[in-house]
Formats: C-alpha cells, sequence, structure tokens
C-alpha cells in the first residue's frame, strides 16, 4: 500500500513535494498536519521527515516518523473552547477584574477593568505584572506622583488581607475597588463602577449642607458623626470640626442646658426609637439661649446604616409661647383682682343699704 492510497491526492502531492525538499537539501522537516483517514476518522499527525546517510554522506533514503497528536489536539480545543467561554464570561461581568499572582504576575483579566481605568489596547496581557497595570492608571490619575503611589498600593500586605476603597478619577469616574487574598498566594481585585451612586449622594450632600434646618448625620452602629451642615454649626454659634468625635462632643455637651436631656435623647436614639418633637433648651458661647426641636429617623447614608436628626431652631415660638402665658397670667391675674373689687363693692353697698334701714 502506498502513500496515495492512504492520504487524500492533494496531501499526497503535498507529501511527496516535502520528501523530495528533505532529500535535495538533505534536511529534517517537521510540520503538524492534519487529514481523513480511510477510515473516516480525521487525526492530526507531527509528521517528520529527514534524509538517511552512509557514514560517507551518501544519501541512502527517506526515513519519516509520525506522532499521532489527535488525542492532544482535541484536548487543546475543548481547553481553548472553555478558555474562550471564560473570558467572555469574565468580560460580560458587570465588574471589572483582575488576578495577579503570588509573584505580581498578571494571571487573569476582563475588559471591564480596562475601561474601569481607560487602559491602552495591550496592557492587560498574559505577561503583565501588576507594575505594568496599576502604574499605566497612577501615571494617567497622579503624574510625577506616580512613582510614589504606585509603592503605596504595592503592599505585600494584599496577599493576605482584603483591602478596599471608594474613589473618584479625575475622567470623573467613581469607583469601589475590593482588593481580596487568594489560597496559595496572590489576590483578585474586582472593580465596579459607583459614579451614579456617588452622585446621588454628592447632590444628598448638596441639598443637606443648604438646607435651612440643622442636620447631622450619625453612625447607627458607634454614633460617629458622618456629616453636619453648616446651618447647624451656625445655630450652635460654636467652630470645631464635626467630624472629629472628640472635639465635636466636647463643644457640644457645652451647648446643653441641661446635660441630663442630651442624655435622654441619645438613650432614645440608641433604642432604636426615632426622635418624635424632642424640645431642649440650648446655649451659645456668648450666653444667648436658644431653643431647638429634635427629630430622627434611619436611613442609610454612604452606604452605612446611620440617623439623620433634624433640628429646627424654635426660639422664636419659645418666646412667643412664653408671652402669651405671660400675658394670660397677667389676665387672669386682672380677672381675679376685678372680680375681688366687685365683690367688695357689692359689699358696701349692701352695707350702705343696711345703714339706711
Amino acid at each position: 500500500m502506498g502513500v496515495a492510497d492512504i492520504y487524500p491526492g492533494t496531501q499526497t502531492e503535498e507529501f511527496a513535494e516535502r520528501d523530495r525538499e528533505a532529500i535535495e537539501n538533505r534536511q529534517v522537516m517537521t510540520r503538524e498536519v492534519t487529514f481523513t483517514y480511510p477510515d473516516g476518522n480525521e487525526r492530526t499527525v507531527l509528521s517528520t521527515r529527514f534524509p538517511v546517510l552512509s557514514v560517507g554522506g551518501d544519501l541512502l533514503g527517506l526515513g519519516t516518523v509520525s506522532l499521532d497528536l489527535t488525542a492532544r489536539k482535541r484536548i487543546e480545543e475543548e481547553l481553548t473552547e472553555k478558555t474562550r467561554i471564560h473570558q467572555q464570561t469574565l468580560d460580560h461581568m458587570g465588574q471589572g477584574l483582575t488576578m495577579y499572582d503570588g509573584n505580581w504576575n498578571l494571571v487573569a483579566f476582563n475588559q471591564r477593568y480596562a475601561e474601569h481605568f481607560d487602559l491602552p489596547d495591550g496592557v492587560l496581557c498574559d505577561n503583565a505584572t501588576f507594575d505594568d497595570v496599576v502604574g499605566t492608571t497612577m501615571r494617567q490619575d497622579y503624574g510625577d506622583e506616580w512613582a510614589e503611589r504606585l509603592r503605596m498600593v504595592r503592599d505585600p500586605g494584599r496577599m493576605s488581607s482584603i483591602w478596599r476603597r471608594e474613589f473618584r478619577r479625575p475622567s470623573g469616574r467613581s469607583l469601589d475597588l475590593l482588593s481580596v487574598p487568594v489560597p496559595g498566594g496572590g489576590f483578585i481585585v474586582t472593580s465596579t463602577d459607583v459614579t451614579a451612586l456617588t452622585d446621588v449622594e454628592e447632590n444628598l450632600r448638596q441639598i443637606l449642607q443648604s438646607s435651612p434646618i440643622g442636620i447631622v448625620v450619625a453612625s447607627q452602629e458607634d454614633y460617629r458623626r458622618l456629616f453636619v451642615n453648616q446651618t447647624l454649626m451656625d445655630m450652635m454659634g460654636v467652630g470645631f470640626d464635626p467630624l472629629d468625635d472628640d472635639e465635636a462632643n466636647q463643644a457640644t455637651l457645652a451647648t446643653w442646658v441641661d446635660p441630663e436631656r442630651l442624655k435622654d435623647i441619645y438613650g432614645v436614639i440608641e433604642g432604636g426609637v426615632p426622635l418624635k418633637n424632642a424640645e431642649a433648651e440650648r446655649i451659645r458661647p456668648d450666653g444667648s439661649h436658644w431653643w431647638v426641636l429634635l427629630n430622627s429617623q434611619p436611613t442609610v447614608f454612604e452606604g452605612e446604616e446611620a440617623q439623620v436628626i433634624w433640628q429646627v431652631d424654635i426660639t422664636e415660638r419659645k418666646r412667643f409661647e412664653s408671652e402669651i402665658a405671660t400675658a394670660r397670667d397677667r389676665a387672669e391675674t386682672a380677672l381675679t383682682e376685678l372680680e375681688a373689687t366687685q365683690e367688695a363693692l357689692m359689699h358696701q353697698e349692701k352695707m350702705a343699704s343696711l345703714g339706711q334701714l
């Protein structure tokens, strides 16, 4: 049986040409070929042709070695398909993703990450490193400071601990970045575009800041001040960093005429019950007194469970109520005096009438 009996005509001619090349050039020639056997099965073979020479260098013939690669090729094709599907899955994630091994080499990525960080084509590739990927972003965002910024984020602690950061890039895109270590060394970084949420939060801050009502937002977990608007600062007449809890607590406590009232109000909030029209008298550093009406409600502020406490200056209302109460007391006193006078006059008239008798 000859070659022509096994292989298709076009491949038979090709093999014959390769045989002549190997003989004429006296070179070893290796190539991978796929063809269909007479039994109908397709096979991939690694075919090697080499001239057979005598000790004296004379050509004796042509030798061939064929290695069947069909099983290996099938595995490679399946692996390629799985890799393609895997990459498509990564690219269709809503989050950006990169994964690094224990030597800071990039081992997995998706295009969403490139979009989030405006990475040029080719930065995310199989032989890239953490410095290649993150360094590109640092150059874009921090200019001359990029190397120091890269050194700060290239922290070995990322190999063993979770790291999270939310920030806005110069491009205006806000990202929530999460780094999680993986068993065996290395870590995964995911990026989530939170621009829309951040814009809403910033708009909310602007609304709260411009409110004519005093507002403080406190963490439900530990009652840290998360936000204090300028209106409340002006109402209190004090100057302090509202987010410095020690300084703020000391300054705030001094404004309460009755500190026990402050404890009562905190007790209600800590119990998870919203404040409803709680009134308290306050005092400013200049000695002037003012009254405040407090209401609260639970909320989520920038991703954290919190209480928003509304504080309305009701000093004028309390003054008006006091004036009304004073006027009422005076009116009641005058009425009492008038009734007493009338009774005395009536008594005198009665006595005069009796005297005439």
